[in-house]
């Protein structure tokens, strides 16, 4: 078999040039080696798609192969140890590796693979057109996919043939490991704690429909109601909230504690919202703060994840802490496990989650007359 190299090769430099980067930048961004930010490796890695740098490596590898009679090259060393693990996930605000909740999952991820010796990159949506070229310009280990991402993007990973485990995500059309907090457990104990301070009209706040942890948690916020036969009260309004806390939601929290706290100033019934996640919670602290609603005299807030703003709101965030780097840490002990027997059955592994509890809840039953508030 006759393999054509193309006439013009791409190189190095032709994608530092392109970039706007150093040489170096492209070697490290292209081995997935530390030393440049994933901005710039995204950059780059799509920039290389783009001029066709990944076509080009396996035509080269064909190429070689064919010079040697078909035969691959001789290993040396651990042959695992020559093989990276991809990060796959989203690069929405909220969802990056910047972010204090993902960032710490990516932390917990990066530590145990070098631990093993495996090289890490990290990939994202944004690189949907190009993925199945970035893939295949490295040696597959295996992927780990955190946080929610397309099926279309799974479906890439899934032809790869390599084993994948998935953090705080899963999709009926892709069975595979998957690790998560339990979500319905935790908002079921805080929503009882809430309960059993005294409180009688509780709002979910937050989109079940936003993602499975989402709706985990608000089963186990509806769970708690009905074992202790209250009245659900929801506000259809509430339920829409997304955790990217943009113009609109911040608008319809407004609107809600505002009209809340002007009706409830006649009954003065005490209130409690359970918020999704602490990003919520931060927002409706955050607006509490400007309608001059005090919290937690007049509004107890509870949020989910514990991310380091949680603890140093005013007040500080009562919350659920999730342990964020053993997800990532039991991601990879489950890819690992996944390598050595590829045909055992797939795991849900459900990591336990603790309370925090802060300032931002208040015992009804250590007031004889209850504050006006906004809520239930």
């Amino acid at each position: 078999m006759t393999v054509e190299m193309p006439a013009r090769t791409v190189t190095m430099d032709d994608i530092a040039a392109a970039a706007g980067v150093s040489k170096y930048a492209v070697s490290k961004a292209l081995s997935g080696q530390p030393g440049v930010s994933e901005q710039t490796r995204e950059k780059i890695l799509r920039i290389a798609a783009e001029l066709g740098y990944f076509n080009q490596q396996r035509v080269k590898r064909k190429y070689q192969r064919a010079a040697d009679g078909g035969q691959p090259p001789a290993q040396t060393g651990s042959k695992r140890n020559k093989k990276s693990v991809m990060v796959l996930m989203s690069n929405i605000r909220m969802q990056s590796v910047h972010s204090s909740y993902w960032g710490r999952i990516i932390d917990g991820i990066h530590d145990a693979l070098t631990q093993q010796g495996l090289p890490v990159f990290i990939a994202t949506d944004t690189l949907e057109e190009h993925l199945a070229e970035v893939i295949n310009s490295h040696r597959l280990f295996g992927a780990i996919v955190v946080g929610a991402i397309s099926s279309a993007m799974l479906l890439t990973v899934r032809r790869m043939d390599v084993p994948v485990v998935m953090v705080d995500h899963e999709d009926p059309s892709f069975p595979c490991d998957t690790v998560f907090v339990d979500n319905l457990d935790a908002a079921y104990r805080m929503t009882s704690y809430l309960i059993e301070t005294g409180h009688r009209h509780l709002q979910f706040v937050g989109d079940a429909h936003f993602s499975r942890s989402f709706q985990e948690r608000w089963l186990g916020f509806r769970l708690a109601l009905e074992e202790h036969g209250l009245a659900v009260e929801e506000d259809p309004r509430l339920q829409h909230i997304s955790p990217l806390m943009d113009g609109r939601d911040r608008s319809v929290l407004k609107e809600v504690l505002h009209e809340r706290s002007m009706r409830s100033a006649e009954n003065g019934t005490a209130a409690a919202w359970v918020c999704a996640n602490d990003k919520i919670a931060l927002g409706v602290l955050d607006i509490c703060r400007s309608l001059d609603i005090r919290v937690p005299e007049q509004l107890s807030i509870t949020g989910f994840d514990n991310i380091v703003e949680a603890e140093q709101a005013t007040p500080s965030l009562t919350t659920v802490h999730v342990p964020k780097d053993d997800l990532g840490r039991r991601a990879v002990e489950m890819l690992l496990r996944r390598a050595q027997r590829p045909d055992a059955p797939k795991e849900r592994v459900s990591l336990r989650a603790e309370s925090v509890h802060r300032q931002s809840v208040a015992s009804v039953h250590a007031h004889a007359e209850p504050e006006p508030v906004a809520g239930g």
